[in-house]
């Protein structure tokens, strides 16, 4: 049976105001009292105590009270690291954010043979969520699902915005981690292909996302000596390209410079393995 609602003394609802500003939750003050949650919420709206967002019931260490997962709500608050520009980029293809009565939420899916690369992320967020597994038909897939508004609104500043997929536009970050940036969005949204025509053997990289953002890595990438193709348009999103073995093993040495930092352990050995073959 469910809990009854209940008539509270002065003192107790005292007592529950003060355990609220102490950041308590509603559900914990709840189960102290043996009480509805919704008990709870009228006795804070009679009283006009200020109704706290989640992220607002954290500890001085930065991490979230009452919730029923840890995290650094505060990783993305400055992009200060390689790692943190890496999940970024990563996020920006892979990820979604969104927002519902003000609570963010982020979430990333990925192929289930990739499971170990989201347990990666959860370690640099100090987190200890759990990834679900997910069926669909014959294809299996690996789900992380982190609910703290801070952490989405400051993706959301850096420019990782809902409904993302047509309006990306450059990140708001330090040009020293751009080239981390953009090896996070290639283990996201891009592809290293290879194929043979003929007697020849033909390999190439891809980025797909929108005009501004294909354009900003085209610049970034010639900047670096690394050659793209020009942009192309392919439905309601663009590519471009990079192509030819020097401008491939370039490309390589370049975004897999320090292999101390994230990365996508399946998309590396796949290229290694293929630059082999090119040489």
């Amino acid at each position: 049976m469910g809990r009854h609602s209940r008539v509270f003394t002065e003192n107790e609802i005292s007592g529950i105001i003060k355990l609220y500003q102490n950041n308590m939750s509603i559900v914990g003050i709840s189960n102290q009292y043996t009480t509805r949650k919704e008990s709870i919420r009228k006795i804070l709206k009679d009283n006009d105590i200020p109704k706290k967002r989640n992220f607002e019931l954290y500890n001085n260490e930065g991490f979230v009270v009452n919730q029923k997962y840890s995290l650094d709500r505060d990783y993305f608050e400055n992009i200060d690291s390689a790692n943190k520009a890496y999940w970024l980029g990563f996020i920006f293809a892979d990820g979604n954010v969104y927002f519902r009565k003000c609570a963010g939420t982020l979430t990333i899916t990925l192929q289930h043979s990739d499971i170990s690369h989201l347990s990666m992320f959860l370690k640099c967020i100090k987190s200890n969520n759990i990834i679900k597994t997910v069926t669909h038909g014959e294809f299996k897939y690996c789900n992380l699902i982190v609910c703290n508004t801070k952490l989405c609104e400051d993706l959301t500043k850096l420019g990782c915005i809902p409904k993302k997929s047509l309006m990306l536009q450059s990140p708001k970050i330090n040009n020293q981690f751009l080239v981390d940036f953009i090896r996070g969005y290639f283990d996201g949204d891009g592809c290293f292909s290879y194929y043979i025509k003929g007697n020849t053997k033909s390999f190439e990289c891809n980025f797909l996302g929108t005009y501004n953002l294909m354009n900003y890595f085209k610049l970034f990438l010639e900047e670096n000596g690394i050659k793209a193709s020009p942009i192309v348009q392919v439905e309601n999103i663009y590519k471009i390209r990079i192509t030819n073995r020097n401008n491939l093993k370039l490309f390589y040495d370049f975004i897999y410079s320090n292999n101390e930092n994230c990365y996508l352990e399946r998309k590396f050995n796949k290229m290694k393995q293929y630059l082999e073959l090119i040489n």
